[in-house]
């Protein structure tokens, strides 16, 4: 819950520099069925789109999680992701939530906040530990949802600087 909660509450705060009164982000959450998906500690959320069907995103923020293993063998969500993660101005990730991008193909040989798994199945892509938050184009990672902060303030930054 954390991986989503805390970037997610980050960017719900942030205003457009034009007018304050205003978010500088819409935000939506995609799963692979409108059904309520049940975090670890029971919070249920609420999908707003489905993946086949959702549309072009500005950035995508992958939170990790138990469900990431699942995820990384469903064939048609990381193609999906794939298309959608490159016609996304950024893509972000929170711990086991890199293993989705890895898995996904668009890090390639990328420097990712590190996360264990990482190193056990993709040797291309090069973690780096104990930094919090990696950016590396237009790639951003942490390896703890204890970050989430700091990785929505990366994603903040990443959009001011394209003002």
């Amino acid at each position: 819950l954390m991986d989503l909660a805390l970037p997610y509450d980050i960017l719900t705060r942030a205003r457009r520099p034009d007018d304050q009164t205003q978010r500088a982000f819409e935000l939506f959450t995609v799963s692979r069925s409108k059904d309520l998906v049940t975090c670890e500690g029971g919070i249920q959320i609420l999908p707003q789109h489905i993946y086949p069907d959702a549309q072009v995103y500005d950035a995508l923020l992958v939170p990790g999680g138990s469900g990431a293993a699942e995820a990384i063998k469903n064939l048609r969500l990381m193609n999906w992701f794939g298309r959608a993660a490159k016609l996304a101005k950024v893509v972000a990730a929170i711990g086991t939530g890199t293993l989705i991008l890895a898995a996904s193909g668009i890090l390639g040989d990328r420097r990712v906040a590190y996360t264990s798994e990482l190193d056990e199945t993709y040797h291309q892509v090069r973690s780096s530990p104990g930094e919090e938050v990696i950016r590396d184009g237009n790639i951003i990672t942490t390896g703890s949802s204890e970050f989430g902060v700091e990785l929505g303030k990366a994603i903040i930054t990443y959009f001011e600087e394209r003002i």
